[in-house]
């Protein structure tokens, strides 16, 4: 049976099960994103199987639908949402139930992604190579950071939002950014970080500066969350080998799809 959920609380305690599956989820849950998100349950008697997230926002609408063990239960609630989901559609989902998506969209982008996250022991102090030329930002700095971003990675949401959690890092030699760490969201009461906005100039890979300015984060967050995660995309095997490095091992694979009717 598959039913609309409104109770925030019951939510969460269904997504902290699973807190790597449904790391991304719990961005919706901030008071500025949660009053535009529907949620979703498939329910076996008072039990929540699975549950989804549409979040119909002004520039981009969203829906995940991630569910590693119930996907009987996921498909049930795609089945039931699926005609009231927005035309342009930005999605995580659970390899092997998009199908009915796919037939009733024309998918412009589909990218697995593996999300990671800090299993037990944090391994930075082996990591971080280059402390002296690496620096911590703020808001004030995010135009720099903006356009350093957008020249590596063409399109990646970054907003100035994401830096007044006061958690981001440029290594920087000779006036040069070199690369840079931030986190896309806080969650303070759940305890949740998720590390994004990875760049670095391709000149400079291979070098360790990436895993020196996670690992950098990492341990700035390592006290205040208990959950430390982040996505990277599917084959990218510098990245996996550097992020493990740090301590994160692989929770979860997704498919982000884009799409549009």
């Amino acid at each position: 049976m598959v039913k609309q959920i409104t109770d925030k609380e019951k939510i969460a305690e269904f997504l902290l099960k699973s807190p790597y599956v449904h790391l991304y989820k719990f961005m919706y849950m901030e008071p500025h994103l949660y009053p535009n998100t529907i949620w979703h349950a498939s329910y076996d008697g008072d039990e929540i199987k699975a549950v989804s997230l549409i979040y119909k926002g002004k520039e981009q609408s969203a829906f995940y639908l991630l569910e590693e063990k119930n996907k009987n239960n996921a498909s049930e609630i795609l089945e039931a949402v699926i005609d009231t989901l927005p035309d342009k559609l930005y999605s995580h989902i659970t390899p092997g139930i998009e199908a009915p998506l796919e037939k009733k969209y024309k998918v412009t982008s589909k990218k697995a992604q593996h999300t990671m996250g800090i299993n037990g022991d944090m391994l930075v102090n082996n990591c971080i190579k280059y402390p002296q030329y690496t620096y911590k930002v703020n808001e004030r700095d995010f135009e720099t950071l903006y356009d350093f971003v957008q020249e590596i990675n063409p399109g990646l949401f970054f907003s100035r939002e994401m830096m007044k959690t006061g958690k981001y890092y440029m290594i920087r030699k000779n006036s040069d950014i070199i690369t840079t760490a931030g986190v896309h969201f806080l969650d303070n009461k759940h305890k949740i970080a998720a590390i994004g906005n990875v760049a670095t100039m391709p000149e400079f890979r291979g070098k360790g500066y990436a895993s020196s300015i996670v690992a950098s984060l990492v341990r700035d967050l390592w006290d205040d969350y208990e959950y430390i995660g982040l996505n990277v995309k599917a084959g990218n095997e510098a990245a996996l080998k550097a992020y493990t490095k740090i301590g994160f091992v692989s929770a979860t694979t997704h498919n982000e799809i884009i799409m549009e009717r």
